[in-house]
């Protein structure tokens, strides 16, 4: 009985598997952009009818692989594509403008506070009344 549940799940798990490994999807450098961005536009894996790749239930999608793939440039592609669905601001600096910087979090464009060698050693030191820093 067990075996007969275990082999019908791993008969439509390998279905499933061997439709996504047997899609050629091309990627590096020599690829073009309407290839890439044409494989993340599936909406539905016909493996067995499972959606898998919509747009309720993908909210990141990771690129992995070795280095020199191409894969910083198949992201940008993505991510400059209009027909591709993504969810919130496509623009960084919209973001920041609504909501400002991240609490906590050192930004580029934000210069850190540095007190003056002067006043950390009156901090440090404590002031005399007239007679400049204590020794």
């Amino acid at each position: 009985m067990a075996e007969a549940v275990l082999g019908s799940v791993v008969e439509s798990l390998t279905g499933h598997l061997l439709f996504l490994v047997s899609q050629e999807i091309g990627l590096g450098r020599g690829v073009s952009a309407e290839l890439s961005t044409d494989v993340l536009r599936l909406q539905r894996v016909t493996g067995g009818g499972s959606r898998i790749l919509n747009e309720e239930n993908v909210s990141v999608l990771p690129i992995v692989g070795v280095g020199g793939l191409g894969k910083t440039t198949l992201a940008r592609l993505v991510f400059d594509d209009d027909e591709v669905p993504l969810r919130g601001r496509r623009n960084a600096r919209e973001a920041m403008k609504r909501f400002g910087p991240a609490p906590g979090v050192p930004h580029r464009h934000t210069k850190p506070y540095v007190l003056s060698k002067g006043k950390k050693i009156e901090r440090a030191r404590g002031k005399r009344n007239g007679r400049g820093f204590q020794v």
